[in-house]
């Protein structure tokens, strides 16, 4: 005798406990795995109390610094260089801090108010933008650090020998890496990524800015897709994981990978075409009679 087929509101018999025993086995493995990792967390955080921040800073030698009086073109010329958006400012050298600066402090938010660093701020409206460094000794361990930058509300500090000389520079992303892993994110800005203006037609932009802060901050319309970011949006127009100094060109707009973070795009280059202004000949001034 032939068995009656299913109709489609009520499927075969024993359909409904394999699903429910496939989604039973599925649950249990990602609790086991989010398990393990909060074991893992857990772990890591009772031995950050013995991990001291001259374990985990960026050493004295690494350090890319401005030394004041600080110019526009200094700024440009070092995020073009090395693309950080937190630099210490100095008198001389990094034991004589004045304090950091923060690149997203040379811009004002807001659509059409964006500030050109290659030229519209003086030296003297740069200093006052330079931020009090927060002062950790090295001999404090991860966990200390953390309260205090918490505490102070900063993601970035200097740290000082016991002799108070400066012998490093230390981020929430330094702290934090020992506890959760690799972080591909600097943290050192405090806000959204930021851009840099580089001249009057370029900028270097964090990839993952969103497609309404580019939007906001230099006039940047990119159509909507399955992507809020500009990291997504470059994804999805290269149609495959690019590389270093790779150009892709939206309308009269030029995007070339600045800096790539294993797969992720990190850094991007934003070009403007101007438009070509063409002279006016003799015959179109002209009136006829």
């Amino acid at each position: 005798m032939s068995t009656p087929s299913a109709s489609n509101d009520h499927p075969p018999p024993g359909y409904r406990w394999r699903r429910r025993g496939r989604r039973s086995k599925r649950n249990e493995s990602t609790e086991i795995t989010e398990e393990a990792q909060r074991d893992e967390i857990a772990q890591n955080l009772a031995a950050l109390s013995e991990i001291q921040v001259r374990e985990v800073m960026t050493p004295r030698i690494d350090v890319e610094m401005l030394r004041a009086p600080v110019s526009a073109a200094d700024v440009a010329q070092e995020v073009r260089a090395s693309g950080h958006n937190c630099y210490p400012v100095v008198l001389g050298d990094l034991d004589d801090v004045v304090g950091l600066l923060f690149v997203k402090d040379l811009f004002r938010a807001g659509r059409g108010d964006f500030l050109e660093v290659g030229a519209s701020l003086s030296t003297v409206e740069i200093s006052k933008r330079v931020r009090p460094a927060l002062l950790l000794p090295e001999s404090i361990d991860v966990l200390e650090a953390l309260g205090e930058m918490r505490a102070n509300r900063r993601s970035v500090a200097l740290v000082l020998d016991e002799h108070g000389g400066v012998t490093g520079i230390l981020s929430l992303k330094d702290l934090l890496e020992p506890l959760v892993g690799d972080l591909t994110d600097e943290l050192a800005d405090e806000e959204e990524p930021q851009i840099a203006q580089i001249d009057e037609t370029r900028w270097l932009c964090d990839g993952q800015i969103t497609l309404d802060d580019l939007a906001n901050t230099i006039g940047l319309e990119l159509p909507e897709g399955e992507y809020v970011t500009l990291g997504g949006f470059l994804l999805d127009r290269f149609e495959k994981i690019p590389e270093k100094n790779e150009e892709v060109t939206f309308e009269n707009w030029m995007f070339r990978i600045h800096k790539m973070e294993k797969r992720r795009i990190d850094e991007v280059v934003i070009g403007r075409e101007l438009p070509i202004i063409e002279e006016s000949s003799p015959d179109d001034h002209e009136v006829s009679e």
